[in-house]
C-alpha cells in the first residue's frame, strides 16, 4: 500500500524517525503537573490553576486552549492535550465535521490516542516549522509521546496521522475511534478489514490502517496495546 511508504517518507524529511526530542525543541505549553485520571473518551480538565469544569455525562470539557491545530493546508483539526481529536472536517475546511466532541461530546465524534492508565504530567510541542505535534505523557509505568500530523495530499485523498512512541518504561495504551459524520448525526457501519477497519457512512468513507488487532462495536474502532521503549503503533486515517 502506499500509504506506510509516504509515511516513512514524511517522518524522514522531518527527522520523526529517532526516538526522543533535540535539546532546541522547547514545549509550547507548559506541564501540568496535577495527578489525572486516566484520558477518558474525548474530555479532561487539563488546567491545574482551574477549578473542575461542568460535566457533560460521565466526561468534562475542555478549554479552548487545551487544542493544537494540524492540518494539511485544505482541511485542519483540533487536537486536545488529552491524546483526543475533537474536531475534524473532510475533505476540505468548508465541509461538514466528521469529528464534533468539541461543540458536544463524546457523541458526535472524537479520536482517542492515549494512556489507558493514571498521567501525572504532560507536556506538547510542534516540530520547529511544521504542523507536526507531540504531545508527551508521563506515568507510573513510563513515558509515551503522541505525533499527529496531516501530510500535505499532493495527487492523493487527505490522512491523519497518528503514532504512539514509547518513550520509557511500558505504559498500556488505549486507541478509540467514533467518527461521526455530518456534524454528529451519523453513526456510520464499521466493519474489521485486512489492514485495519473500513467505516462508511452515506457519501463518506473512511479507512483506518493499523498493523495493530482491532475491535469494532456499534460503529466505534477500539485497539489496547502497550507502548515500549523504542518502539511505535502507526495509525493512520484517510478519507475517500
Amino acid at each position: 500500500e502506499a500509504v506506510p511508504g509516504a509515511e516513512e517518507q514524511f517522518l524522514d524529511q522531518h527527522g520523526l524517525a529517532e526516538v526522543g526530542v533535540p535539546a532546541a525543541h522547547k514545549p509550547i505549553i507548559t506541564r501540568d503537573s496535577r495527578p489525572a485520571k486516566g484520558a477518558d473518551l474525548c474530555a479532561r480538565c487539563v488546567s491545574a490553576s482551574l477549578p473542575a469544569p461542568p460535566r457533560i455525562g460521565t466526561l468534562a470539557r475542555m478549554l479552548l486552549e487545551d487544542y493544537a491545530l494540524i492540518g494539511d493546508l485544505e482541511a485542519a483539526g483540533l487536537v486536545g492535550r488529552n491524546g483526543t481529536i475533537d474536531w475534524l472536517c473532510l475533505p476540505r475546511f468548508d465541509s461538514a465535521s466528521c469529528f464534533s466532541a468539541l461543540l458536544g461530546d463524546e457523541r458526535h465524534g472524537c479520536w482517542l490516542l492515549a494512556p489507558a492508565g493514571d498521567v501525572s504530567a504532560t507536556s506538547r510541542r510542534y516540530r520547529p516549522g511544521t504542523l507536526v505535534l507531540e504531545t508527551d505523557f508521563e506515568g507510573p509505568e513510563g513515558a509515551v509521546r503522541i505525533i499527529d500530523f496531516m501530510p500535505r495530499r499532493a495527487e492523493g485523498p487527505p490522512r491523519v496521522m497518528r503514532i504512539a512512541e514509547g518513550i520509557s518504561g511500558r505504559v498500556p495504551m488505549r486507541m478509540e475511534l467514533a467518527l461521526r459524520p455530518d456534524y454528529g448525526s451519523i453513526r456510520p457501519w464499521a466493519e474489521r478489514a485486512s489492514d485495519g477497519a473500513s467505516i462508511t457512512a452515506g457519501p463518506d468513507a473512511f479507512r483506518l490502517s493499523t498493523p495493530l488487532p482491532l475491535q469494532v462495536e456499534d460503529g466505534t474502532v477500539n485497539a489496547e496495546f502497550v507502548a515500549v521503549e523504542g518502539a511505535r503503533a502507526r495509525f493512520t486515517l484517510t478519507w475517500h
